[in-house]
């Protein structure tokens, strides 16, 4: 069973394989526990591959050193893998809510805490991001392609030059023939951001207020600030790991890391304790991990308590 249970947390198990482990995580605790104890060895092992790859960090606030790849792809690596927490285990590509509505448009819902590949009838492929909703027809038009996402994405757009592919946000328009693409985009947040990693895209503003379209080439971002749009270079390829399942970081302030957490995990956090601000933090969790144990992770590294309100998916620090 550690043998599959390595291929697996290596993404090179098939389907069928998934199933019989997740069967056996399900007999019983005692499995689930071994699951979770063999889990957190690969993921040891993995890490201190990567640390004698990155010198260490002076920063007094990191966590552990980050990943430092000379190629984006081997920082955006797709793997498939079984997310266990204790008392819950399901196949990734099952922890998903899809409906059909009376229009024949799919909807795709992922709840929070985990995040979901899929293809679409095209054969483009898409990671679907903690609390993000996707809208798909279940065939695309002959002269375009058009989803909508309120959430974050990560695509890789089959190239179809006779039918350009759209991504619709709840202001801006993403154009697209091929290429590969996130963009940040919850319609409960401010934030709209959009990277790209290949290929050419042309952002337009869906409301026509910004009359000139912008147009991204490879390793370039743009960011909403103040009501604009702003191309700047992409500078931290980290953020984009959620695809592997990890939040990660670099020398990024506890407030931005919050919202990070609010976003993965669907929660509210009140921070009354002003001291946490003064650190600055590098390093990386697995959203399988949970919020209450990044917490105490991060209680090392400076003083601060943290009480969660259950009913109302509150957390305050304090």
């Amino acid at each position: 069973m550690k043998r599959l249970l390595y291929k697996i947390f290596s993404g090179e198990a098939s389907i069928e394989e998934i199933r019989i482990v997740k069967q056996w995580v399900e007999e019983s605790e005692k499995n689930k526990e071994s699951f979770l104890r063999e889990r957190k060895i690969f993921d040891a092992i993995a890490l201190s591959k990567d640390d004698r790859q990155t010198k260490e960090n002076d920063n007094p606030g990191s966590i552990q050193p980050l990943k430092n790849k000379s190629l984006i792809y081997e920082i955006l690596k797709i793997t498939a893998v079984i997310l266990i927490t204790a008392g819950i285990s399901f196949l990734y590509f099952k922890e998903r809510r899809s409906v059909v509505d009376d229009a024949g448009i799919a909807v795709v819902t992922v709840p929070a805490g985990h995040r979901v590949n899929m293809t679409l009838p095209d054969g483009t492929s898409v990671w679907l991001n903690a609390r993000t909703t996707l809208r798909y027809p279940a065939s695309f038009s002959k002269d375009k392609r058009q989803v909508f996402i309120d959430g974050e994405g990560y695509f890789t757009v089959r190239k179809d030059e006779k039918r350009p592919f759209f991504v619709e946000t709840g202001q801006y328009q993403v154009k697209v023939l091929g290429t590969s693409f996130n963009v940040d985009a919850y319609s409960d947040s401010p934030v709209f951001e959009t990277a790209l990693l290949e290929g050419r895209l042309v952002i337009y503003d869906s409301n026509n207020i910004r009359k000139e379209p912008v147009e991204l080439k490879p390793n370039e971002r743009v960011l909403l600030k103040d009501g604009q749009l702003c191309k700047m270079p992409i500078e931290d390829f980290n953020s984009y790991q959620w695809i592997d399942g990890l939040i990660s970081f670099k020398d990024q302030s506890f407030r931005n890391i919050m919202k990070e957490f609010e976003k993965c995990y669907g929660i509210t956090i009140v921070v009354n304790n002003k001291n946490v601000y003064r650190v600055v933090y590098t390093g990386k969790f697995s959203y399988s991990d949970g919020v209450d144990y990044a917490l105490k992770v991060l209680q090392k590294n400076i003083r601060f308590d943290f009480r969660r309100d259950n009913n109302q998916r509150v957390i305050y620090i304090n």
